[in-house]
This record gives structure tokens, sequence and C-alpha cells, in this order.
């Protein structure tokens, strides 16, 4: 369940892009190949027509992934999900490209700010200058993603409530069916029997 939620909830984050951001033909890159984000996320952008290349904690020269393929700028769309905080940073990217980013980390804050600073996976302040759609940690795809859920919960009490009122109805439906029947049976019973003739 939780793969198809999140799933859900990344593509309706997507769904306002594809209207000025169309993903066909662009090249995408994921990092991160959990199955609540990098491969739900990975099958999302394939089935939109965009060609993905998804690295992992593995995947050597990173960075040469996500900026160069063959001397050409290369992510179109970068989608990051790893789990280190701060990986991604600016100059990685290219002019425009739109930057996803899922992660979300505690790391110690500075002596003027709170103690504990909430971080993604991509360096904000650097991406950002270069970026043409970047999403904050906090307030990026955590908020999507709990409108997303609040909405699947919604559909699912209505869902519920309907099929528990249709069951009801075809419980009653059957029962007078089978009440019917009892009585039509009980009435030809009584038309065939004939009761022995008794005498004293």
């Amino acid at each position: 369940l939780c793969i198809d939620v999140c799933s859900v909830v990344l593509f309706y984050f997507l769904s306002p892009l594809i209207g000025c951001v169309s993903l066909a033909g662009k090249h995408a890159v994921v990092i991160g190949r959990s199955k609540i984000v990098g491969a739900p996320m990975h099958d999302l952008l394939l089935w939109h027509h965009a060609t993905v290349t998804t690295c992992h904690s593995k995947t050597q020269d990173l960075p040469e992934q996500v900026t160069t393929r063959t001397s050409t700028d290369f992510a179109d769309i970068l989608v990051v999900g790893a789990g280190k905080a701060e990986m991604v940073r600016g100059e990685w990217l290219k002019d425009g490209a739109v930057v996803i980013d899922c992660g979300i980390n505690h790391i110690p804050g500075t002596p003027s700010s709170t103690p504990i600073q909430v971080v993604g996976d991509v360096h904000y302040a650097s991406a950002y200058q270069k970026a043409g759609f970047i999403t904050p940690v906090p307030g990026g795809v955590g908020p999507m993603t709990v409108a997303m859920l609040m909405q699947v919960n919604d559909l699912l009490f209505m869902t519920h409530h309907f099929l528990t009122s249709l069951s009801f109805l075809v419980g009653v439906a059957y029962v007078m069916m089978f009440c019917r029947r009892s009585m039509d049976s009980l009435i030809v019973f009584r038309t065939q029997y004939t009761a022995p003739n008794v005498s004293l």
C-alpha cells in the first residue's frame, strides 16, 4: 500500500509540471532505488516517455551521471531520494532543470538557528540558483504526501460506506428472495398435501 500511495503522491506532484514541462523525450535521473520513491518514480517517468537513468549508493561517478553524458548536459529532470543530507550540489545541475527533492535529513544547526536543522538530499542554496523548478525541504514533497494520503483516506472512507450500503441492499434482496421462495414452497406443499381420513 505504501508503494502505491507514494506513487500516486509523486504522480500528482508531477501533474502540474506536465502541463508546462513536457516529459516526453527528456532525460531524467533518479537517485535512489527504494520501493517508495526511486522505483515508482522511475516507472512513472518512463510511462510519460522520459529516458530514465537510475543511480544509487553504489553508482560510480555519480556527479557525472547527473551532469554529463556523451559530453552534453544530461539531467533535465532530477529526482533525489537517497537519504544523504545535501548530497546533490548546485554545480551538478543543468540550467533550468526540474529538481524534486524527496529526502529528509536532520543535521546539527548553527548556533544562531535551531539546534537541529531539517534539510533534503539536495543542497538547496546552490541548486536554487540553477534549477528551473525545485522543491524545498521542508515544505515540498512532504505536504503533498499528507494531502494525498488524506485524499486517499477520504476515497477509501466513501468507498467503504458505498460498499457497506450496497452489501446491505444485496442482503435485504437476498432475504426477501429467500422468504418468497420459502413461502412459495410452503404453498406448494400445502396444496399437494392431503390429510389422511382418520375415523375413530
